[in-house]
Formats: C-alpha cells, sequence, structure tokens
C-alpha cells in the first residue's frame, strides 16, 4: 500500500469515514493524519516532506504561493488539489461575559495566524460592527481552533473563531455565539486539500487516488441512510459523545458545511481573495477573477 501523511486539524465527518471506513484501504492507500498546531507549522511540514496533503484553510495557498513574505520566508509552489468544505459553519465565539461583539471592545480577540484568511473573517465581522483592529481590540495568536479552543476557555482571549463543530461545544460550556460568517461573507471556500506541485509533480495518479476514496467517503457521508454509521465513526475517531457527534454530524451536513462536490466554486474562490486584498493581503495588485477561475495557477491540474 502507498502510505500518505496528512497534516490536519481536524478532520471531518467525510476525513474521518475515509480513512475508518476503508475507502482509502480500498485505493491501496494506509493514510495517517497528524493533529498540526497552527497553519505556519503545517506549511512548514509540507515544504519539508513530512506531509504529502495538507487539510488547510484555502486561504493559506494564495498567501503561501504568492506572498514572497509568508512565514516561510519565500513562495511556495503549493495547489489545491480538491474542495473540502463551504467554511464548516465559522463562528465567533465570545467568553460567558462576553454577549456581543460590542463587548470586545478594549478586550482581546485570538487568530491562528494574523495574515490567514480566518483571521481575515474575523477582522471583517468586527468591523461589521464598528471595531477597528489594533484600536478597539487586541489581536493574540494562538495557534490552529483546536488551540483556540482551549485557550478560550481557559481565559486567555475573550473570543475566537471556532468552527468543526468547536463551536458547538463551547456554547455546550456556556460560551457564546455572537456571530457567523455567513452574516457577512458568502460564498465561502473553506477548507481544501492541498500539496507541493514538486511531490504533485511525480505522484499525480497517487494524488487522485486519494480525491477518489474521499469522494467514495463523501457520498457515503451524504447518503441518510448511513447517519447512524457515520456519527458512531465520528464519535470514535475524535474520543466525544455519542449526542455531541450526531450534533457535529448535523452541523456539516448544513448549507455552511461540507461541500458537496470537490469541484472548486469560483465564485467561493473570489469571495476569500477579494477578502484577503480588502485586508491587504497581498504584497502586490492582482487579478482577482483571473485567480479565482478555473485554470488558476492555485489550482493542481491533472498530472
Amino acid at each position: 500500500m502507498d502510505r500518505l501523511n496528512v497534516g490536519i486539524f481536524v478532520p471531518s465527518a467525510a476525513m474521518v469515514v475515509a480513512q475508518a471506513a476503508g475507502f482509502f484501504a480500498a485505493q491501496d492507500l494506509a493514510v495517517t493524519y497528524e493533529r498540526v498546531e497552527s497553519s505556519e507549522a503545517q506549511f512548514r511540514d509540507l515544504a519539508g516532506g513530512r506531509y504529502q496533503f495538507v487539510h488547510t484553510a484555502f486561504d493559506n495557498v494564495p498567501n503561501y504561493r504568492l506572498n514572497r513574505q509568508n512565514p516561510l520566508g519565500d513562495r511556495f509552489q503549493v495547489s489545491v488539489v480538491f474542495a473540502l468544505d463551504r467554511g464548516m459553519d465559522l463562528t465567533v465565539v465570545g467568553a460567558p461575559e462576553v454577549e456581543s461583539l460590542a463587548d470586545l471592545r478594549g478586550r482581546v480577540v485570538s487568530v491562528d495566524a494574523l495574515d490567514t484568511g480566518f483571521a481575515f473573517v474575523l477582522f471583517d465581522i468586527l468591523a461589521s460592527a464598528g471595531l477597528e483592529r489594533d484600536v478597539d481590540y487586541e489581536v493574540v495568536r494562538h495557534g490552529g481552533v483546536a488551540s483556540r479552543f482551549d485557550r478560550l476557555l481557559a481565559g486567555d482571549a475573550s473570543a475566537t473563531l471556532l468552527s468543526n463543530g468547536l463551536e458547538l461545544v463551547a456554547m455546550a460550556r456556556g460560551l457564546n455565539r455572537l456571530a457567523r460568517y455567513e452574516d457577512v461573507v458568502t460564498p465561502y471556500l473553506g477548507g481544501v486539500i492541498a500539496a507541493a506541485d514538486a511531490w504533485l509533480d511525480g505522484h499525480g495518479k497517487l494524488a487522485s487516488r486519494f480525491r477518489a476514496a474521499y469522494e467514495e467517503a463523501l457520498r457515503f457521508v451524504l447518503d441518510p441512510v448511513n447517519r447512524t454509521d457515520v456519527v458512531a465513526q465520528v464519535a470514535a475517531a475524535r474520543g466525544i459523545p455519542v449526542e455531541r457527534s450526531e450534533a457535529i454530524v448535523g452541523a456539516e451536513l448544513s448549507d455552511t458545511g461540507l461541500a458537496r462536490s470537490t469541484s472548486i466554486d469560483p465564485r467561493a474562490v473570489e469571495t476569500v481573495l477579494r477578502l484577503r486584498a480588502a485586508w491587504g493581503g497581498f504584497e502586490e495588485e492582482l487579478d482577482i477573477a483571473a485567480l479565482a477561475s478555473a485554470d488558476s495557477e492555485l489550482f493542481a491540474r491533472e498530472r
């Protein structure tokens, strides 16, 4: 079997099922998920060859591919292989004493990194409430979604952006939903599978098998007949009660959860790119419409 390491934050239901239900094995793939602590560490390890694929926010790809001043210190030839989700219900979650976005004035909010797409979503939501970055609130870096969740519970920040079911866990723990990304940013491309071009150049068929296995798992997850099995597999994989898994799977099957196809939606791509451009996330002026097109350099070609 061909072995693949995937750097991942939190596995979605489809990613769980692809591994646990044998869809990867059916393609002669032995896939290992490794939890990453931040997007910076994830891309450093992707560039270093530790991972063949990463499950990451789409916005990371244009940042590392098009900006020289990214955390790697130079442009990294990385491409999107296929789409995973529509944002997974990205939600601004506040501490128990924070009941509205306005309550964040003078407080600390946390992000993965200052120049990532999810950070831009958070900044945009706060701007819609009249809060100016670095003036009305302070921004700190607390790493990936699981790390931010832990630090929010510990009181190290007053709010952050959560997804992948952690927003549901947070609210069950007494934290407050303040806003959802779809209130200001839609349509949106959230998670994707990405890989280094240098690796893809010699492993195109392997990448196609990985995608085919994921697509079979996605069809399984989307079929209502399999709901009980999917919930059980997610509960086991994430070490959570079945009741919590049921809520998470339900959220992932909503309109803001899993993408129903692995194909790229140019409109969602353009939303993400324009958001990055609006927050000064590109070092030079770019043709956003061209970058969002199907033949953009951001997307992997058949190899």
